[in-house]
């Protein structure tokens, strides 16, 4: 049973998050009389900018439905539905002309059923009874106003609405139009009303299709023109929701449309887009557009009055060109403009424009005789020609009047010229313009059968022995039917009657009175008689079917708006079918993601081993896993039970308290308790969320956690044991190998002090001695060789004397352990600047970590030995130091040099010794005392060596030992650089 079977019966509520179309949705409760609710739709949904009927909040649809229950309870009951006041003409004017002042729009013109219908909805929305109360409702609410616009714009736009007639007009309007189009010269057309822009867009791809199979390039423009803006601006765009697929073919969709974004929408070509032209137009009160090819106006003739549908026809005449076509909706035909249009197909309603007859074009005939005079062309310089023609022409009219009638292809009267009355007479009773009607008796028949031979065989027909019955007899006359056809010879469009005065019959010469010629006479007077009664029945049947015939054309006429309602329901219920079909689909799709979803949780759930259930607010159960008989002996009957009616030795403690404080703090909170069967069982509760985040209960899990607690409390068990030994073994090898290192160290140290010491007091005491008596020597005789020998001398003496204090410098510099490491270093760039020629330079901070003794000498010395391995090995004389505090207490120094680099990895892989580095042991050597080296080179980019070291409180090595550093000497070595 479909809902507008039930007239005013029904009731719909429709979600618009989901209908495609719901803009379409008012015009078929506007065609039955329902009520229409709407939900509001967010902004942004790719929607076509159209309002339902009304638009509500959630919370007042259900007062909002119930006032339309109320309603269609009233019209079911038979009560009036009509609210109060629906008489007064002054308030619905008010109404209309408050739109219209808004909005310069006037709806005056609109069928008034119509009007009424969509006002009655309004207030039935409001639970308005009297129309006065909903004019001061719109006098205060602008917001009421916009909507009732809103509504009263029936904006319903299809792709290819009624595809056989779209065939039609390819194959019958489209191809001809094509095939004759001149290459270069633009096709136009026009689609007033086109709403949202599918049908502009639809007549643009058949032609553009038409163009490219017939090879023609020729501009096209299509003027899409409503009185809408935003339904105007969304079909600029052009783009649409998927929903078109079902009507647009799947060539056309391929070949003109592009998916423009994941919802699935559509977007047109730019190729189409932009023969398009978008324009705010008036239909019925803005001068039309002209010079146009063909007039797309479907469905839109339905909603206004007979006066204005005229109107529009006569716009229509103007802006079409000759030859030109007219696509209307499937109720809509041009009427009484019959003279205008030719049906092309009288089923899907297509025409064609008449070529407009001009007066200088129409082939009228005339004999030699006739009243017709041509006027010569008028001069300036000739105005007493110009006097005599129109005196002539006076004189013509005044003595000789022509006696014609214009009549069109129905033999109905349209132009009088002449006296007429001796030939035509008005018939009593309702006025009429058929021109058979008002023939004189004896006429009628004669004139009817020289019309139908003219319109027939379309030459002029002439009668020369008619006759008009009198009251003294009959008088003769003659008469011609002109044909009035189209200047290319095309159709005929009328008909000129020419009537004239033969004269009476003539009289017999002769009487006779031979009883057999009067009897003869007797009888052919009571045949005429007769005949005479013959043709006055005729006459009064063919009265009585012409009144049958206005009858079925009124009857026809009715059918005709019951035609123009049913293709309104007809498009209101195609668009609820295919919001239906939408939302069908979409409910499927939700149904299948559902089933699906539920199938993933039940195998989800059932396949891991934690017991779930949940509460709702009342802590009664809600439903539950089956994990949760093994827990608490809880199983699927007992959903809808309190919790607190199991045992707490399966469930835990406190399970109330816990699921009150997860209510209140909407916190997870967890506990690990042991149950009766002495099973570990890890309870978590969380709160349950809806989809609109909404709190309706907790959720509690179950996990078994025996077998992890018992494997945690053995593993920490054994790692708390091993811990402990771990730490003791490495305490007792750390303080061996911190004891053996300081041993080293001091010991390395010890003997390079007693190596200088005796280098300093035995040999270079020595040698300075020698220094001393050889330059004695040079005073004494055999001076020559004995200068040069002493000189000789002296320069060896001299240089061993160096050797012996660099090395003993090297060995121990004093500067080390009297002022600390930088000033050593800033002490080595020195020497190794006079040495070896490298200019070495250091940059420090100001708060630079202590270290302790046996680090200072160790990073010391693998300095010294890399800045020689640069003099050696980097073919360059710059290098630089580093020396500044990284986190976590620790002294970060870097070499850095410029030189010809080296391949880390290959030098690091050769055996000890043979790559002339010595990069590993320095590297080993900064290891053992706790440091880090880190290196990096490649030949041709230098070298970077960092050496990072943490900073140690100074303590003693052994118990009672003191090392050197005890003395104040020693005291100062330990500096901040």
């Amino acid at each position: 049973m479909r809902i507008t079977d039930q007239r005013r019966k029904g009731l719909r509520v429709t979600n618009n998050n989901t209908a495609p179309s719901a803009a379409s949705l008012p015009t078929a409760k506007a065609a039955h009389d329902g009520v229409t609710s709407a939900r509001r739709r967010q902004d942004g949904d790719g929607r076509p900018p159209f309002a339902p009927s009304f638009t509500i909040s959630t919370s007042a649809r259900s007062a909002a439905n119930a006032q339309a229950a109320r309603t269609a309870q009233s019209a079911q009951t038979g009560s009036p539905s009509v609210p109060p006041g629906w008489d007064d003409r002054a308030c619905l004017d008010r109404i209309l002309d408050l739109i219209r002042r808004r909005h310069d729009c006037n709806f005056g013109q609109f069928r008034q059923d119509m009007l009424i219908s969509h006002i009655r909805h309004r207030m039935a929305l409001h639970a308005l009874h009297a129309l006065p109360d909903y004019v001061r409702m719109l006098d205060s609410d602008p917001g009421e106003a916009e909507a009732l616009f809103k509504v009263l714009l029936i904006g319903v736009s299809v792709f290819f609405r009624d595809p056989e007639a779209w065939k039609v007009l390819d194959t019958d309007v489209l191809a001809p139009m094509i095939e004759a189009a001149v290459a270069g010269k633009a096709i136009r057309v026009w689609v007033p009303a086109c709403s949202t822009g599918e049908e502009a867009y639809s007549v643009a791809i058949l032609i553009l299709d038409a163009l490219r199979r017939a090879k023609k390039h020729c501009p096209l423009q299509v003027f899409a023109t409503d009185i809408n803006d935003a339904a105007l601006q969304y079909g600029r765009r052009g783009i649409y929701p998927d929903e078109i697929k079902d009507h647009v073919a799947a060539a056309y969709l391929a070949r003109y449309f592009v998916p423009c974004d994941p919802d699935g929408r559509y977007q047109l070509r730019t190729e189409v887009r932009d023969c398009v032209v978008f324009g705010v137009q008036n239909v019925i009160s803005d001068p039309p557009i002209s010079r146009v090819d063909l007039i797309c106006c479907r469905n839109l003739l339905i909603y206004l009055d007979d006066s204005t549908r005229q109107a529009l026809f006569s716009s229509f005449d103007f802006a079409l060109n000759p030859g030109g076509h007219l696509f209307l909706g499937c109720a809509e035909t041009p009427g009484r403009h019959t003279d205008l249009f030719v049906p092309v197909s009288r089923k899907w309603r297509i025409y064609r424009h008449r070529d407009r007859c001009k007066t200088s074009g129409v082939p009228m005939p005339t004999k030699p005789d006739s009243w017709s005079v041509t006027v010569p062309d008028a001069r300036p310089s000739a105005s007493r020609d110009d006097d005599v023609a129109s005196l002539t022409r006076r004189l013509l009219q005044a003595h000789f009047p022509p006696t014609a009638v214009l009549v069109s292809t129905s033999f109905e009267t349209c132009y009088f010229c002449g006296p007429t009355e001796h030939f035509l007479q008005m018939p009593r009773g309702a006025p009429t313009l058929d021109l058979l009607a008002q023939a004189r008796e004896g006429l009628r028949s004669r004139l009817g059968c020289a019309l139908r031979q003219a319109l027939k065989q379309r030459t002029t027909v002439t009668v020369d022995d008619a006759r008009i019955r009198e009251a003294h007899g009959y008088r003769q006359v003659r008469f011609s039917v002109v044909p009035v056809t189209e200047p290319d010879g095309g159709d005929c469009r009328y008909l000129l009657v020419v009537f004239e005065n033969a004269g009476n019959p003539p009289a017999s010469g002769k009487k006779t009175g031979d009883p057999q010629v009067k009897q003869l006479e007797d009888e052919l007077r009571a045949t005429r008689d007769d005949l005479q009664s013959v043709i006055e029945q005729l006459t009064t049947s063919n009265h009585e079917l012409q009144v049958s015939n206005e009858e079925v054309a009124a009857m026809n006429a009715e059918l005709q708006s019951a035609n123009e309602e049913l293709e309104i329901s007809r498009d209101g219920l195609k668009s609820l079918n295919d919001t239906l079909n939408a939302t069908n689909r979409t409910l499927q799709e939700k149904v299948t993601e559902l089933q699906t979803s539920n199938a993933d949780i039940r195998n989800l759930l059932a396949s891991s081993e934690i017991a779930t259930i949940c509460l709702d607010h009342g802590f009664r159960i809600k439903w539950l896993t089956p994990g949760m008989e093994a827990v608490g002996n809880i199983i699927a009957t007992d959903v809808g039970r309190p919790i607190t009616d199991f045992s707490s030795d399966g469930l835990g403690t406190g399970i109330v308290e816990e699921a009150q404080q997860v209510l209140k703090t909407l916190q997870p909170v967890q506990t690990e308790f042991r149950s009766r069967d002495e099973h570990w069982y890890l309870r978590r509760i969380i709160p349950y969320r809806t989809e609109s985040h909404h709190i309706e209960g907790v959720v509690m899990t179950y996990s078994d956690v025996t077998e992890a607690r018992i494997s945690s409390e053995q593993a920490t068990a054994a790692m708390r044991t091993m811990a402990t030994s771990l730490e003791r073994r490495v305490r007792e090898r750390t303080a061996q190998l911190r004891t053996l290192m300081a041993e080293l160290a001091l010991s390395e140290e010890r003997e390079r002090r007693l190596l200088a010491r005796d280098l300093h007091d035995d040999l270079a005491q020595t040698l300075a001695i020698v220094k001393i008596k050889l330059t004695s020597l040079e005073g004494s005789e055999r001076r020559g060789v004995l200068k040069a020998a002493l000189s000789e001398m002296e320069e060896l003496i001299d240089q061993a004397h160096r050797s012996v204090r660099s090395l003993m410098l090297h060995l121990s510099p004093p500067i080390l352990g009297t002022l600390g490491l930088v000033p050593a270093l800033e002490w080595l760039s020195e020497e190794m600047e006079r040495l070896y020629g490298l200019a070495v330079h250091i940059e420090r901070e100001d708060d630079l970590p202590v270290l302790e003794e046996p680090a200072r000498t160790t990073i010391f010395r693998a300095i010294r030995e890399l800045l020689i391995n640069v003099s050696k090995h980097a073919d360059t004389n710059l290098a630089s130091i580093d020396c500044h505090r990284q986190e976590g207490d620790r002294l970060s120094i870097t070499v850095t040099d410029q030189g010809r680099g080296f391949d880390y990895e290959k030098a690091v892989s050769c055996p000890a010794g043979e790559s002339g580095f010595g990069l590993i042991s320095v590297r080993e050597r900064i290891e053992f005392i706790g440091g880090e080296m880190e290196v990096s080179s490649r030949p041709g980019a230098g070298a970077t060596i960092r050496i990072i070291f943490p900073a140690r409180k100074r303590q003693t090595l052994r118990e009672g030992q003191q090392d050197d550093d005890s003395s104040p000497a020693g005291r100062r070595s330990q500096d901040t650089a």
